[in-house]
């Protein structure tokens, strides 16, 4: 009688949680599409996809960039949306993870600034008059 032994090898797999960029809320109410790198005003709400591998593990973890982080099991699910409002400016990498992976997937980088468009802001502009001309100004303001 010959016996045969085998042993099987398995390698865990590397489960990662990836984060997709989505659409902000304004302040205003409008609602943008944002990009990785993109800007959005001071109070925007961000809404982001934070998507898991097969064999991901609960708790997915996201971390905003700016100090706040949250969790929350899928329970299976391979994906979920997310939301976080941003109250001060800055530029904000956006990162999610998972127990079974070997660190973070796919992160995206958001800036925030104040709001104001082309030039951040209200605008003055001042014209000097000449002896014969008296002096004018004009204000834009984005509010």
């Amino acid at each position: 009688m010959v016996l045969v032994a085998s042993v099987i090898v398995v390698v865990p797999a590397h489960a990662s949680a990836d984060v997709a960029l989505n659409t902000y809320t304004a302040p205003d109410g409008s609602k943008q599409f944002i990009s990785d790198g993109d800007s959005m005003p001071i109070g925007s709400t961000l809404q982001i996809g934070v998507f898991v591998s097969l064999d991901s593990c609960d708790p997915v973890t996201v971390s905003w960039g700016d100090g706040a982080s949250g969790s929350r099991n899928y329970g299976g699910s391979l994906a979920e949306n997310w939301q976080h409002t941003y109250n001060s400016s800055g530029t904000f990498t956006i990162s999610a993870s998972e127990p079974c992976g070997s660190g973070t997937g796919q992160t995206r980088t958001i800036n925030v600034a104040s709001s104001g468009g082309l030039f951040g802001g209200a605008v003055s502009l001042t014209r000097q008059g000449h002896s014969s001309s008296p002096q004018s100004s004009v204000s834009f303001s984005d509010s």
